[in-house]
């Protein structure tokens, strides 16, 4: 396989992390973390080593010179810091023409990881619906297709909705990380290239390790790809947490902190993660009813963890899912929310029936699912 902008990102973190692995095993630890049908040659490998290490050197000697003009208390650690994580070019405006390239860009992304989630052999297809105990989690083989999805996540970062997305989906083993690095290196990065994405400020990053959380469950672990708004407020909290290396072994991160990076509107102090919220494409959905003859369950968008709350909590949830809603109706999509596993808030809803529906909106459902806006 070629080495794409993605790849040559993903090879660049993981060399970081094993500067003295050689050649051989190194180029098979780049194919483990790939799937069967995009392995790299050895020689590829060797030729990108080659040409990073003489990058490396030509940015040792120009952090020796900066170091020499920069004040006593600047380090030429804290100057690479910034080299890496500034942007180097000028970026442009997020105008109409931008809004056009996302809308274009999310009309191609959505397809082409459906094809590709369509596409996958029956062996990978069976193996990412069985759990550690060898049992099938799910019998219908459309189970990757409404829940190995990312399309949604990606476009609420490019609309500034959320600051980032963190591409990932948790299984017992590497087949679910594998799948979605194939969504990003065929898919995603193609299209963050065609319609030049990363001009307009955004940044694609590999993950070499794990981001601990205290807590509940973190959604950012080795092998993921984080897509960040480098121009969102919160751009130095997901640096921190993203996009730098050099977090201590073991040090556990407040899981409060990884929602915010995200952009959930939700505070997991205290661990109270016992509800989750979730967000589905109605749009997709009906497409893939058309396309295929198995049953389809509900396209998953996005879904983040949270407490019982309160109505104040509520509330905020609520004005998150009509930002999403209403970034996804600019490009075509009818996002709808899921409120089965989040009781609490979905009894809320239903009994604003009555004050919602002299608007035009019709409630919340006896299932927890709050269908669209008129």
């Amino acid at each position: 396989m070629e080495l794409n902008s993605g790849l040559r990102e993903m090879m660049t973190v993981l060399r970081a992390t094993k500067p003295e692995m050689g050649l051989k095993n190194f180029t098979k630890l780049v194919n483990s973390c790939l799937p069967s049908d995009m392995q790299v040659e050895k020689f590829i490998v060797r030729d990108f080593i080659r040409g990073l290490e003489a990058i490396q050197n030509q940015g040792t000697v120009a952090n020796e010179a900066a170091a020499n003009d920069a004040p006593a208390n600047t380090t030429t650690e804290n100057i690479a810091t910034q080299q890496v994580t500034a942007p180097s070019v000028a970026l442009k405006p997020r105008d109409e023409t931008f809004e056009e390239a996302t809308k274009q860009f999310f009309v191609a992304f959505q397809a082409w990881e459906r094809e590709y989630l369509l596409g996958l052999d029956s062996e990978m297809n069976e193996k990412v619906r069985t759990g550690a105990d060898g049992k099938l989690i799910d019998s219908s083989t459309t189970f990757p297709l409404a829940h190995l999805r990312h399309h949604v996540e990606v476009l609420l970062t490019l609309k500034g909705v959320n600051p980032s997305a963190v591409l990932c989906k948790s299984h017992h083993d590497d087949s679910l990380t594998n799948v979605i690095t194939g969504v990003v290196l065929k898919c995603l990065v193609p299209l963050l290239d065609a319609f030049a994405i990363e001009s307009y400020g955004f940044r694609l990053r590999y993950l070499p390790a794990d981001v601990l959380t205290a807590g509940p469950r973190a959604r950012a672990r080795k092998g993921n790809w984080v897509l960040a708004d480098t121009l969102s407020p919160k751009w130095p909290l997901v640096r921190d947490l993203f996009f730098k290396d050099d977090r201590p072994a073991g040090r556990r991160v407040p899981a409060r902190l990884v929602a915010a990076a995200l952009g959930y509107p939700v505070d997991l102090r205290g661990g109270r993660a016992k509800c989750e919220v979730k967000l589905y494409d109605d749009t997709e959905e009906r497409i893939l009813k058309g396309m295929v003859e198995e049953k389809v369950c509900c396209v998953e968008a996005l879904h983040f963890p949270c407490g019982p709350g309160d109505v104040a909590e509520w509330q905020v949830i609520w004005s998150y899912f009509k930002k999403c809603r209403a970034a996804a109706a600019e490009v075509g999509t009818a996002v709808g929310i899921n409120l089965c596993e989040h009781m609490p808030m979905a009894l809320w809803v239903k009994s604003l029936k009555e004050v919602q529906s002299a608007r035009g909106v019709q409630a919340i459902t006896a299932h927890g699912v709050e269908s669209q806006e008129h």
